[in-house]
Protein backbone atom coordinates (compact mmCIF):
# COMPACT_ATOMS: atom_id res chain seq x y z
CA UNK A 1 0.00 0.00 0.00
CA UNK A 2 2.84 2.38 0.80
CA UNK A 3 4.46 1.82 -2.57
CA UNK A 4 1.21 2.68 -4.37
CA UNK A 5 0.99 5.90 -2.35
CA UNK A 6 4.58 6.84 -3.13
CA UNK A 7 4.11 6.18 -6.85
CA UNK A 8 0.88 8.21 -6.73
CA UNK A 9 2.69 11.13 -5.12
CA UNK A 10 5.40 11.08 -7.78
CA UNK A 11 2.78 10.90 -10.52
CA UNK A 12 0.90 13.82 -8.95
CA UNK A 13 4.08 15.88 -9.10
CA UNK A 14 4.56 14.90 -12.76
CA UNK A 15 0.95 15.88 -13.50
CA UNK A 16 1.48 19.27 -11.86
CA UNK A 17 4.67 19.79 -13.88
CA UNK A 18 2.92 18.83 -17.13
CA UNK A 19 0.03 21.19 -16.39
CA UNK A 20 2.42 24.07 -15.71
CA UNK A 21 4.32 23.27 -18.92
CA UNK A 22 1.05 23.20 -20.89
CA UNK A 23 1.70 19.73 -22.31
CA UNK A 24 -1.67 18.04 -22.75
CA UNK A 25 -0.38 14.59 -23.74
CA UNK A 26 1.89 14.32 -20.71
CA UNK A 27 -0.91 15.55 -18.47
CA UNK A 28 -3.26 12.85 -19.74
CA UNK A 29 -0.61 10.14 -19.54
CA UNK A 30 0.46 10.90 -15.99
CA UNK A 31 -3.14 11.66 -14.96
CA UNK A 32 -4.20 8.20 -16.13
CA UNK A 33 -1.38 6.67 -14.10
CA UNK A 34 -2.47 8.68 -11.09
CA UNK A 35 -6.05 7.46 -11.53
CA UNK A 36 -4.83 3.84 -11.66
CA UNK A 37 -2.85 4.40 -8.45
CA UNK A 38 -5.92 5.87 -6.77
CA UNK A 39 -8.04 2.87 -7.75
CA UNK A 40 -5.34 0.48 -6.51
CA UNK A 41 -5.04 2.36 -3.22
CA UNK A 42 -8.79 2.11 -2.67
CA UNK A 43 -8.89 -1.56 -3.68
CA UNK A 44 -5.91 -2.55 -1.53
CA UNK A 45 -6.96 -0.52 1.51
CA UNK A 46 -8.58 -1.92 4.62
CA UNK A 47 -12.36 -2.26 4.38
CA UNK A 48 -14.31 0.11 6.59
CA UNK A 49 -15.46 -1.30 9.91
CA UNK A 50 -19.21 -1.55 10.24
CA UNK A 51 -19.29 -1.72 14.03
CA UNK A 52 -18.51 1.54 15.74
CA UNK A 53 -18.36 0.10 19.23
CA UNK A 54 -15.94 2.09 21.33
CA UNK A 55 -16.66 0.39 24.66
CA UNK A 56 -13.87 -2.19 24.42
CA UNK A 57 -11.73 -3.45 27.24
CA UNK A 58 -9.24 -6.24 27.84
CA UNK A 59 -10.42 -9.01 30.10
CA UNK A 60 -7.67 -10.89 31.92
CA UNK A 61 -8.29 -14.10 33.86
CA UNK A 62 -4.67 -14.78 34.89
CA UNK A 63 -4.22 -17.30 32.04
CA UNK A 64 -5.18 -15.45 28.91
CA UNK A 65 -6.50 -12.09 27.82
CA UNK A 66 -9.21 -11.24 25.37
CA UNK A 67 -10.78 -8.07 24.07
CA UNK A 68 -14.44 -7.61 24.87
CA UNK A 69 -16.58 -4.97 23.16
CA UNK A 70 -20.07 -4.04 24.30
Amino acid sequence: MGLVGLVGLVLALFVADAIMAGDGKRTLKFGAGLAVCAVLAIALGDPPRLSSSSDCYVEWDMRASRTVCD
